[in-house]
């Protein structure tokens, strides 16, 4: 009996180590979105401060003025 015991108990353990893994990888891959996200975030901005920019200099014709 003990035999089976020490069985199910390493089978569980392993079964808990899988589990961790997995959800360990889906955090990794929500971060990675999120830092793609926010990068193109930050790139859209940016363009849109260039083009502002640009704006404020004349080079550009607001046709909603």
């Amino acid at each position: 009996m003990n035999e089976i015991s020490a069985i199910v108990s390493a089978l569980t353990s392993m079964n808990h180590v899988r589990v961790q893994e997995q959800i360990a990888m889906s955090v990794l891959k929500m971060n990675a979105e999120a830092e793609a996200a926010l990068a193109d975030m930050l790139i859209q901005n940016a363009r849109e401060i260039a083009s502002l920019a640009d704006a404020s200099v004349g080079s550009v014709i607001d046709i909603f003025a």
